[in-house]
């Protein structure tokens, strides 16, 4: 009786054994699924830290541009003051003189 029952608990260990090898088999894919998983998301974060770098660049450039839209802006208004100032009209000639001397000969 006593191998009977040794033999149930043998045959009962390698059930168990089975089982427990493969729930192992079942863990090592779903953790290489996960790494596989992990590598995509990683991956998709550096491109979204790319795009995020890109769109401050732009943006910084967006910002310099209107600055320097600006600069002109006022520079062409200042411009336009200067030569509707009553001294650009007086000094006209003269600066027409100057520029007829200084013509390559």
């Amino acid at each position: 009786m006593s191998e009977i029952a040794d033999d149930s608990a043998v045959t009962r260990l390698r059930e168990q054994l089975l089982l427990s090898l493969t729930r192992i088999r079942e863990l090592e894919q779903d953790l290489s699924a996960a790494e596989q998983r992990i590598g995509q998301e990683r991956r998709l974060a550096d491109e979204a830290q790319r795009l995020a770098d890109r769109h401050l660049e732009a943006a910084m450039n967006a910002a310099e541009l209107a600055a320097i839209n600006t600069r002109l802006l006022e520079l062409d208004r200042e411009r336009k003051a200067m030569q509707s100032s009553r001294s650009w009209r007086w000094t006209a000639p003269i600066r027409s003189v100057e520029r007829w001397l200084s013509r390559p000969k």
